[in-house]
């Protein structure tokens, strides 16, 4: 028992010191730098199948006046969308509709193509931007590559769940930007120098995926020693719903982790392995307790662990018990993603 003991102090100590890191981290991010000048962007939206979800983000473009600096790229979906969008404004050589089902990247390719502006931005054609995006993005300083703050909606227990987990892993990111280097970015609300993705996109060898576009574009950034920022101003910010369901939560948990893998970040690999052995030792604690009839070691434990979760900053408006089920929760939901993974039932369809 002693040794147990030993193991909860020196995994309580290190849990909550590395806590302190990333909270320090997070409060040393630097304010952004507006710019008087407008930067020259132009927009990507890659879609298939959307309906409804375009003439909201359609109309979120009109009300920041971005919608003429738009293209919207049609993966070979149904006409519903192309008529939607024709329907409602836009201008017929502003939407351009690819003859087959090509994937994600090639429809962003597409679209890059045919820009003239000196930055390009992405955004999910299911996204919502926040009130000001337009003047914040147009007046940001910005750099080669861009990542930008993506937040997800709840409503039922599990949408809650995949919210927050999404929140967690976005300010965990953000934490390790600011203390070693950027290890995560989405596509959903992405801005990068049209110039340096022309660059690396010659030496990309990914291209055969269809999906995995932000992953793999931070990679070449990376690789090709670009100026790569996380921005993280509120208006920023594009909001998508979380999966409402365990196993759309699942599915698109395990997609996003079979990219991560197949672009071999090692920095990103090893704070994965170190968060799965910690969680897992977490466990095998708990179970040893068990296995001594010690209800105050299993309790005590079993309450320490969620405590990891309350330096994110943040605020999903959860109620604080409901933040400590998640918590307690996650390494549970680790270890079935892992599960899911491994049985071979991913998808790369987005």
């Amino acid at each position: 028992m002693n040794s147990a003991l030993m193991l909860l102090v020196i995994m309580a100590s290190s849990g909550m010191l590395f806590a302190l890191i990333l909270k320090m981290a997070l409060l040393k991010s630097k304010q952004i730098e507006m710019l008087e000048k407008e930067n020259d962007i132009e927009i990507v939206v890659p879609f298939r199948n959307e309906g409804q979800n375009l003439l909201r983000l359609l109309q979120d473009l009109k009300a920041e006046n971005l919608l003429e600096n738009t293209w919207w790229i049609d993966d070979a979906s149904n006409y519903q969308g192309s008529h939607l969008l024709l329907e409602n404004g836009v201008r017929p050589d502003r939407l351009v509709r690819l003859p087959e089902h090509r994937g994600k990247k090639a429809a962003i390719s597409a679209g890059v193509d045919r820009c003239e502006g000196e930055y390009v931005l992405t955004l999910d054609a299911d996204v919502r931007l926040n009130l000001g995006y337009g003047k914040a993005i147009l007046h940001s300083s910005l750099k080669d590559l861009n990542i930008l703050p993506v937040h997800m909606n709840g409503g039922s227990f599990w949408a809650d769940f995949f919210a927050w987990d999404f929140a967690f892993q976005w300010d965990f990111g953000k934490a390790i930007a600011s203390l070693i280097r950027p290890i995560t970015a989405s596509g959903a609300n992405l801005c990068f120098r049209r110039a340096a993705f022309k660059e690396v996109s010659s030496k990309r060898n990914d291209y055969s995926l269809a999906s995995g576009d932000d992953q793999f574009l931070l990679a070449a950034m990376r690789n090709a020693k670009k100026e790569i920022q996380v921005l993280d101003q509120e208006e920023l910010a594009v909001i998508t719903d979380a999966p409402l369901g365990l196993h759309s939560g699942l599915n698109q948990r395990a997609r996003w982790l079979s990219k991560s893998g197949r672009v071999g970040d090692k920095l990103a690999g090893a704070l994965g392995a170190f968060g799965l052995v910690y969680l897992l030792s977490f466990y095998g604690v708990i179970l040893y307790g068990a296995f001594q009839f010690n209800p105050l070691f299993i309790v005590g434990f079993a309450f320490w662990l969620p405590l990891h979760e309350l330096w994110m900053p943040t605020d999903l408006g959860l109620p604080t018990w409901k933040r400590y089920l998640f918590g307690f929760l996650q390494p549970i939901y680790v270890l079935a993603l892992l599960a899911f993974v491994l049985s071979g039932r991913k998808s790369w369809d987005k």
